[in-house]
């Protein structure tokens, strides 16, 4: 099995699930079930790239950015890799590259997505972040060690060495998921920060027969201990 890319849509099948990139503005990711037991989507989120203003910035040049999104230049696959870049173009002072790699049974009975955030500035003054968002109409995700969704099946969390780099943040009414914040701070011109997250989840979905604690520190041991991606 492989990535099948077909502009502006990437999809990989695998066991009892379908994963789909939609490669536009704003990024989304969907993993989508394909089994009688629980047949929808499992998870899902969009990718909005930011940049808060500087002491030099241009406030019509910040106003600007919503109305002229990064797009994707160009997108290609490398085994089971899949890879997006957005490259900087006027008026934003960054552009960014999204890796995603599927990763077969990392744990027996679950399937997941490793996601490697990328962002770099050409210019002297960025502050880059990128957001992700859950998918509205998707599972809720609870706060916790790890970000368990709603119904269990699905599990997401930062690798060890990136957690400086990644904040999420909860309703203060529900106790749910809004969004996660990747970097955000000052770089300078040349800089490139990284982050890696994973999505997994299990094969066989079944909403009475949620992902077991163990199964989740399991996964959260062989995600820490696999080698960092070939783009790195």
């Amino acid at each position: 099995m492989t990535w099948k890319l077909t502009l502006p849509t990437a999809r990989y099948e695998a066991t009892g699930t379908t994963v789909e990139v939609e490669l536009g503005a704003p990024l989304h990711v969907a993993i989508v079930s394909k089994a009688n037991a629980f047949c929808g989507l499992i998870a899902g989120f969009q990718v909005i790239p930011s940049d808060a203003p500087v002491l030099t910035s241009d406030p019509a040049e910040t106003a600007v950015r919503g109305s002229k999104p990064l797009t994707c230049d160009d997108s290609y696959v490398r085994e089971h890799d899949l890879i997006a870049i957005y490259p900087q173009t006027f008026p934003w002072a960054f552009g960014f590259q999204i890796d995603f790699r599927f990763q077969t049974q990392l744990v027996s009975g679950v399937d997941a997505l490793e996601i490697w955030l990328s962002v770099q500035t050409s210019l002297l003054e960025s502050t880059p972040k990128l957001s992700l968002y859950p998918t509205n109409g998707g599972p809720v995700w609870h706060e916790g060690q790890f970000l368990v969704a709603g119904h269990g099946l699905a599990v997401m969390m930062a690798h060890p060495l990136d957690r400086a780099d990644c904040h999420a943040n909860f309703s203060s009414k529900t106790g749910q998921l809004s969004q996660i914040d990747c970097f955000g701070r000052f770089m300078e011109k040349g800089v490139i920060r990284r982050a890696r997250w994973l999505l997994a989840w299990s094969t066989s979905p079944n909403s009475n027969s949620p992902m077991s604690k163990s199964t989740i520190d399991l996964v959260h041991e062989r995600f820490s201990a696999s080698p960092l991606p070939l783009t790195a």
